[in-house]
Formats: structure tokens, C-alpha cells, sequence
């Protein structure tokens, strides 16, 4: 499995996971709605409480699952484009060409990575 299915299979299951939260707070609501012991006086004002509640309840879980399911996204991008530029430029090098000089701006461990491979082919290719 590549890292990009891995890390799009781990957001996947953290937003199905806040979806269960969202339904299982709904069903929570409700269960309160039906069991409250209310006089038929005062039921007409908590059903509509409960049901802006709801309601505010399942914006707020969808809120939370949209924004889930984009920090996924932004962090699957910015860890995939790298790795692939990093398999280029192995691919170049694999074709024997030590002289490509190789354009990154990272600052993490695949920029590190990608430094080292060219000092590698700078010191291969200058002897």
C-alpha cells in the first residue's frame, strides 16, 4: 500500500469516526427528548429546543468533518509531492546522470534526504 493510500485511508477513518460522534450525540438528544418527564405544557418549547440542538449539532459535526477531511488532504500533498520528486530524481540518477542538479525547498526530513542524494552525486561526479 503507498503512502498516499495509507494516509488517505487514516483521514478517511478519522472523519468516519467524527461522524459516529455526530450520530451518536444525535441519538443521545433524542433519547433525552423522548424520555425528559415535561408537563404537556412545556413540551412544545423543549421539542424546539431540541430541535435547534440537533440541528447546531450536525452543522458542528459537519464543520468538523469537512475540516478533517482538508487538513487530510493538505498533509497527504505535502508529504506525497515530495516523496515523488524524491523518486525522480532517484530515477535520474538511476540513468546515470550524475550532473542534474536537483531544485528543492524542504526543510524537513525528505529535504534532508533529497541534500544528501546530491552530495552523493556531487562527489560521485567529481571523481
Amino acid at each position: 500500500m503507498t503512502i498516499k493510500k495509507k494516509l488517505l485511508l487514516s483521514v478517511v477513518m478519522m472523519a468516519l469516526i467524527v461522524s459516529g460522534l455526530v450520530i451518536f450525540g444525535a441519538i443521545t438528544i433524542n433519547s433525552f427528548q423522548e424520555t425528559s418527564l415535561i408537563p404537556e405544557g412545556g413540551a412544545m418549547a423543549i421539542q424546539s429546543d431540541t430541535n435547534s440542538s440537533l440541528m447546531a449539532f450536525y452543522i458542528t459535526g459537519g464543520i468538523i468533518v469537512l475540516m478533517i477531511l482538508a487538513v487530510g488532504y493538505l498533509m497527504m500533498k505535502s508529504v506525497v509531492t515530495p516523496l515523488n520528486y524524491a523518486k525522480v530524481v532517484a530515477d535520474e540518477i538511476a540513468t546515470g546522470n550524475l550532473k542534474a542538479e536537483f531544485k528543492f525547498n524542504n526543510d524537513d526530513e525528505i529535504g534532508e534526504t533529497l541534500s544528501s542524494i546530491q552530495e552523493i552525486v556531487n562527489n560521485v561526479s567529481s571523481t
